[in-house]
């Protein structure tokens, strides 16, 4: 996508002035198995409306992440770098496609299934112990560089689920 098209989608979304907000939610977060393993089972609730959703639609990428920080008593340690998700439409191919990591793409043929997918991530690697604390947030600054003053400014844009404590 050329940065003119960029452009005129921005305009576009702000013409279209406020809409229903989009929402990003942890609903479940439990760890898998012993313990000692590691591994932690996030399920999300997402609802793309508005700018996130055309956005997708025209092909620009949406950037997730699930991040986790360190809580004791109290305080909480800086978030450590996380695990990337990528959602995308690829036009040519008629087909949705996400990205989780370095592994392949999965392309699906319809938006429910990709939302769907992206609820229901694979397992994140977490270390052991308590006070662990998990979110999944859009990466801003990762929007190519028109979408990045709106997606900051618009409440639809906002897709944050907030800090939620593994039990």
């Amino acid at each position: 996508m050329t940065h003119l098209q960029i452009i005129c989608l921005w305009l576009l979304l702000c013409a279209l002035g406020p809409a229903t907000a989009g929402s990003l939610d942890i609903v479940d977060l439990r760890r898998l198995g012993a313990a000692d393993q590691g591994l932690v089972q996030v399920q999300l609730s997402i609802n793309l409306d508005g700018a996130p959703a055309m956005a997708l639609e025209h092909g620009i990428t949406l950037p997730l992440v699930i991040q986790w920080r360190r809580c004791i008593q109290g305080r909480c340690a800086a978030p450590l770098p996380g695990v990337h998700l990528q959602a995308r439409y690829a036009p040519l191919q008629d087909r949705y496609l996400l990205e989780h990591q370095d592994q392949p793409a999965r392309g699906f043929a319809f938006r429910p299934a990709l939302l769907d997918a992206l609820e229901n991530p694979p397992p994140v690697a977490v270390p052991d112990g308590s006070g662990w604390q998990l979110r999944v947030r859009l990466r801003v600054r990762h929007l190519p560089p028109p979408l990045r003053l709106p997606a900051r400014l618009q409440s639809d844009w906002q897709l944050n689920s907030g800090w939620e404590t593994l039990r």
